[in-house]
């Protein structure tokens, strides 16, 4: 897509990460990184094209958790409330129109973000840890 993009010099793609890709994830790490990946790909590729002066629109959807029917089959179990579908949907595209590159849907979840580029990485590496062994029975589930 961004091929045929940039030859009309014009076009949006936002990609889903998560907030996970703002940490490292003890318990599910391949996640976490995997989200980290699609977070820096999206910056890299969105300053590409606007050092090349190409009015397409990359951005990353980065929201918590949200209310799906995979959630309720898979049983997960969250910290903070999620956000519904519809909610993120609507808030992801208004944010998108206005350039946002990444883009957080609720206060907890920018509040998170924050903390993950401020704290000591020890102390988010303790706390992720810490809300992956409390979202299950067995913490070796998650491994």
């Amino acid at each position: 897509f961004l091929r045929d993009f940039s030859k009309r010099n014009y076009g949006y793609i936002l990609n889903v990460a998560s907030i996970a890709g703002f940490m490292a994830g003890p318990l599910m790490a391949t996640y976490y990184a995997s989200k980290n990946y699609v977070l820096q790909l999206t910056r890299a590729i969105s300053q590409e094209l606007k050092h090349n002066k190409v009015n397409v629109y990359v951005g990353a959807l980065c929201p918590g958790p949200v209310d799906t029917e995979f959630n309720r089959v898979a049983g997960a179990e969250f910290a903070v409330g999620g956000a519904s579908a519809s909610e993120v949907a609507d808030y992801a595209l208004d944010e998108m129109f206005k350039g946002r590159n990444v883009i957080i849907p609720k206060k907890e979840i920018k509040a998170l973000a924050l903390a993950a580029k401020t704290l000591p990485s020890k102390w988010m590496l303790w706390g992720t840890y810490f809300a992956q062994t409390a979202r299950k029975d067995d913490p070796g589930e998650n491994q």
